[in-house]
């Protein structure tokens, strides 16, 4: 079903919004900082990415979803290999890279809404999801234990 661009154009002011009035609250207590859809911090010598990736579908859909993506690197990784060919090491290569689900299982894959949703009860459940995906990516502290992460998973 194809929505009229006045529709189109509500649902994305209504998802720049919650990132703006919801997101930005909820991480930058934390150290992040935002770039349009990423968010980013950087922990001693590890860095935490939380991008906001919009479904390619959104402009043919009833609904406006998109995807949580978090991922975790290290600049001492990143600085162990100077000088190599960007295609081998690219900058910001993240040992930890995964959809927000595969850290907190209960968190849904696509995240969804329509011109209905109650958008403060889903920015207050999207805030609660991003809260214990810090709790988990916080549990890696060290470059050793971020390798020891991505060597075991």
């Amino acid at each position: 079903m194809v929505r009229s661009a006045a529709e189109r154009s509500a649902l994305k002011r209504a998802y720049e919004s919650v990132l703006c009035n919801d997101v930005v609250p909820a991480l930058r207590p934390h150290g992040f900082t935002r770039c349009k859809n990423t968010f980013r911090r950087s922990r001693g010598p590890l860095y935490d990415v939380i991008n906001f990736q919009a479904n390619w579908n959104n402009g043919v859909t009833p609904w406006y979803g998109f995807f949580v993506n978090v991922g975790v690197g290290s600049a001492e990784i990143d600085q162990a290999c100077p000088g190599h060919d960007p295609a081998l090491h690219p900058p910001e290569e993240f040992l930890l890279d995964r959809r927000w689900e595969h850290l907190v299982p209960d968190a849904p894959y696509e995240l969804r809404f329509d011109l209905t949703t109650d958008m403060r009860a889903f920015a207050a459940r999207l805030c609660e999801n991003l809260r214990l995906v810090l709790d988990e990516v916080e549990r890696l502290q060290s470059t050793r234990e971020l390798v020891e992460y991505a060597v075991t998973d």
